[in-house]
C-alpha cells in the first residue's frame, strides 16, 4: 500500500480492512497524510483534488524560509538606532565632548538629554503633527529633534531681532514647575521681557485691557506685548486666540498631541518635560538677551556724543 496515493483511495482501503488495521495505519503513517486531512479545504475534498505530501513538504519548506527571514530581519533592526541620533553619537565621542562640537549637534544633545523627543501614544496623534515624527518605539511616538533644532534657532533668532529694535516679549507657563525658568528668562531681558507663570490665565486680558490696565498704558501703546511665548500652548487656547485677534505673533512647545498649527513658531518637543521646557525658554532668553545687548551697544556711542 503507497502513501501517495489521493486521500480519497486511502480512505476506502482503510474502510475496507476494518478497525484494526485503521488504528495501525494512524499511527505509522505520516505526519503530511495526516495534516492533508486536516488542512485541506472541504471544497477541495470533495472534488477529489487533494495535495500529495510532496507538495505539502515544499509549501512547509516556504513557510520555514519566511519565519527565518522575518527572524533576521527582527535581529537586524533590533540595534539599529536611529540615524540622527546615531550620527550625533559618532560626532560626539570622536570630539571627546558635546562641547567641542557644531552648536547644532549641541542643541540637539541637550534637547535629547531633556527627553524632548519623547512623545504620546498613537491613539493621540495630531494629523498636522505627522511631519515631525521619527519613528515610533514602545507605543510612543519620537519626535524628529532634527527639526525641532532649526525651528528653535529660528524662534530665538526671531526673539533676538524683536529685543534688539526694543520690543517687548510676554513669556507664559501656567504649570507650576514653569515659575522658575519663567522669573528668570524675565531678568535676563530686563525691561523687555515680562511674565505669567504658575497661575491661570485670565481671559481678556489682551482683547479687554481697558478694564486691566486703564486707559494711559492703552493710548501709550505698552499693554501688548510684540512676542508672546507660550510654554504650554495647548493649555491656554484662550490666550492663543487673543493673540490672533491682536495680530500678536507667538512662539510655542507644540507636542505630539497638538496641531502644531496653533502657534506661529511653533517648536516641536514634549511639552509634559520640565527639563525641555527649561532648555528652551532659557535658549530664547538668552537670545533676546544678545539682542538687547547689541541694541545697547549700537546706542551707547550716540549717547556718548552729544
Amino acid at each position: 500500500m503507497s502513501f501517495k496515493a489521493p486521500l480519497k483511495t486511502v480512505r476506502s482501503v482503510v474502510a475496507e480492512a476494518g478497525p484494526s488495521t485503521a488504528r495501525r495505519i494512524s499511527t505509522t503513517a505520516p505526519a503530511c497524510v495526516s495534516a492533508q486531512s486536516r488542512k485541506i479545504p472541504a471544497a477541495r475534498r470533495e472534488n477529489g483534488e487533494d495535495m500529495n505530501p510532496r507538495e505539502w513538504a515544499e509549501q512547509l519548506r516556504n513557510v520555514r524560509e519566511w519565519k527565518s527571514r522575518q527572524e533576521s530581519i527582527r535581529e537586524q533592526t533590533a540595534s539599529v538606532r536611529p540615524p540622527s541620533y546615531s550620527s550625533l553619537a559618532e560626532k560626539i565621542s570622536s570630539s571627546g565632548d558635546a562641547s567641542t562640537s557644531s552648536p547644532h549637534a549641541h542643541l540637539l544633545s541637550q534637547l535629547m538629554a531633556s527627553t524632548a523627543h519623547l512623545g504620546h501614544i498613537p491613539s493621540s496623534l495630531s494629523p498636522a503633527y505627522i511631519p515631525y515624527i521619527h519613528s515610533k518605539r514602545a507605543n510612543i511616538h519620537l519626535i524628529d529633534l532634527e527639526q525641532t533644532v532649526p525651528l528653535l534657532q529660528r524662534a530665538s533668532e526671531f526673539v533676538k531681532r524683536t529685543v534688539e529694535r526694543d520690543g517687548s516679549v510676554l513669556f507664559v507657563g501656567t504649570r507650576k514647575g514653569h515659575r522658575g525658568m519663567v522669573r528668570k528668562a524675565v531678568e535676563r531681558l530686563e525691561g523687555n521681557g515680562f511674565g505669567v507663570a504658575g497661575e491661570r490665565w485670565m481671559p481678556g486680558t489682551l482683547t479687554n485691557s481697558l478694564s486691566y490696565f486703564g486707559p494711559k498704558p492703552i493710548r501709550a501703546g505698552s499693554h501688548l506685548p510684540d512676542i508672546v511665548v507660550i510654554l504650554n500652548p495647548s493649555e491656554n487656547l484662550a490666550l492663543i486666540k487673543e493673540c490672533n485677534i491682536s495680530n500678536i505673533p507667538t512662539v510655542g512647545i507644540v507636542d505630539t498631541d497638538t496641531d502644531p498649527r496653533i502657534v506661529t513658531y511653533a517648536i516641536p518637543a514634549n511639552m509634559e518635560s520640565m527639563r525641555t521646557a527649561d532648555l528652551i525658554v532659557s535658549t530664547i532668553s538668552l537670545a533676546g538677551q544678545a539682542g538687547r545687548e547689541k541694541r545697547l551697544k549700537n546706542s551707547a556711542p550716540s549717547r556718548g556724543g552729544r
